[in-house]
Parts: C-alpha cells; structure tokens; sequence
C-alpha cells in the first residue's frame, strides 16, 4: 500500500518543531525495522506541517510501527493532529485502522 500522510504539530513552538524534525532518523529507523519504505518527506516551516509518503507491505507492520512511534511522540511531549492520508495504491482502510490503534494504545490515553 502506498500512501501520502499529512500531519500538524499541535501546539507549536520553535523547540518543538525542532524536536519533531530531530526525530526524523529515528522514525526512519523505526519504519526500516517494519519494512516500511519512507519517501518524499516535505516540511512546511511556516504551518508547522509535515508530510511523508510510504510504501507498506503488510498491515500489522504498519500498525506496529504506528504504535512504536506514537510512544516515541508521547514521550517526547509532542502531539500531532492527522490532517489527511492519501491512498496511493487504491486501497483506505489502513487509515481507519491506525487511528483506531491509536486510540487503544493506553500511553496515549
């Protein structure tokens, strides 16, 4: 699955607009570990947006990985709102199940 996300940095600051970019190397190690394949990542500056496409091989993978990486942003005291997921591939239901994962991991409450 091949898909375009888009997210916003809740509550920014300079410092945690820093962090976030800082973590981008873990992310991507993170995302290698799963087999997951990060491309065309686009920082917007000013809005304090970022966008990443990536490539997928399996669900549970992506899932796993979504749910190492909203720890990760947990315990860095930063918080981002999803604003879009564009299917790539043709298929939208991934979207659905990593929100919900999202809600059932219990460090993010």
């Amino acid at each position: 699955m091949n898909r375009r996300l888009t997210m916003k940095l809740v509550d920014p600051t300079l410092e945690k607009w820093l962090k976030w970019k800082g973590l981008q190397n873990l992310i991507a190690t993170l995302a290698a570990k799963y087999n997951i394949e990060l491309s065309n990542l686009v920082y917007d500056e000013q809005l304090y947006i970022k966008s990443i496409s990536y490539k997928a091989y399996s669900e549970c993978e992506l899932l796993n990985s979504a749910r190492e990486a909203a720890t990760i942003m947990f315990n860095h005291d930063l918080i981002v709102n999803f604003l879009s997921s564009e299917d790539l591939s043709g298929t939208r239901a991934i979207i659905d199940q990593l929100k919900h994962s999202l809600k059932l991991n219990p460090l993010l409450g």
